[in-house]
């Protein structure tokens, strides 16, 4: 049996609709709260952060975090936004390379980046501002020769 959606292309865009207005900024405050001082998940992420750093640069080998966006915006930002916010200020307490190129996907205009209107992963155009990115911080930071000086 096919779902409404399946059948009618008006219940799908309904629903599409729905969703983003509805569920999206209520799936964002979940994503606050995951992120909040108490969290268990929060804390562990944290800890699993400056474990990871710590055992790989005793052994010469940078590591560094990269932070890909939830691509649907809420109020000039992407959804992940604050969370992303808190990220980078625990990488800043550790001395982690961090990196958030919000601001490269902010410049385009979301339906460039989505996969289909109702599928907002990212697609080619988004990967490659990421690579893109993502390569000149990595060249800006010195992070890639200093990975390239180890296996030398």
């Amino acid at each position: 049996m096919r779902s409404l959606r399946a059948a009618s292309a008006f219940a799908d865009l309904a629903c599409d609709a729905l969703y983003r207005r509805a569920l999206l900024p209520l799936q964002a405050e979940k994503h606050a709260e995951d992120y909040g001082p108490d969290s268990l998940g929060w804390m562990t992420v944290r800890d699993a952060l400056e474990t990871t750093a710590a055992r790989l640069e005793a052994r010469g080998v940078p590591f560094a975090v990269l932070l890909y966006p939830y691509l649907v915006r809420c109020d000039g930002a992407y959804l992940s936004h604050g969370a992303f916010e808190l990220v980078k200020a625990a990488c800043a307490e550790r001395n982690i390379p961090c990196l958030d190129p919000e601001p490269a996907f902010l410049r385009v205009p979301d339906e460039d980046l989505h996969v289909h209107a109702q599928d907002v992963h990212g697609n080619a155009r988004a990967n490659r501002i990421l690579a893109e990115e993502t390569a000149a911080w990595l060249a800006e930071n010195g992070l890639l020769e200093r990975a390239l000086a180890r296996v030398r």
